[in-house]
């Protein structure tokens, strides 16, 4: 009788740690998914924050350059005042039959001019 259950018993013996290891290896198999997801999740992340930092240190470069087109507009304005003023000058200076046609021409560069744009926009 001992004899007949022993295949049985080492049957069940078997099935008991054939079990038990197919569920190591299930948890083991989601341990090693959740720590993949989790290295996937990081190298996102990581790829993110390296493209925030490029976009910032570019727009940073953009508004420097911003900044320096601004000054030079500003800049190109004032000699521009400057320059028609001094036509100005100049035509009254001419003899009254020159003056009228070169009235006309200072006059055509002042409606010609680009119009300036409110700074506070």
């Amino acid at each position: 009788m001992n004899n007949e259950f022993l295949p049985v018993l080492v049957a069940i013996i078997a099935a008991i740690l054939g079990g038990l290891g197919g569920f190591a290896a299930l948890l083991k198999v989601q341990s090693d998914n959740a720590s993949g997801v989790s290295e996937g999740a990081r190298a996102v992340s990581d790829g993110a924050k390296t493209v925030v930092d490029m976009m910032s240190e570019r727009l940073d470069h953009d508004e420097q350059r911003l900044d320096s087109l601004e000054d030079y507009v500003s800049r190109f304005d004032a000699w521009a005042d400057r320059l028609i003023d001094t036509l100005d000058r100049v035509i009254a200076l001419l003899p009254e039959a020159l003056r009228a046609q070169h009235a006309e021409d200072s006059e055509d560069i002042k409606l010609t001019r680009p119009k300036r744009r409110n700074k506070a926009l």
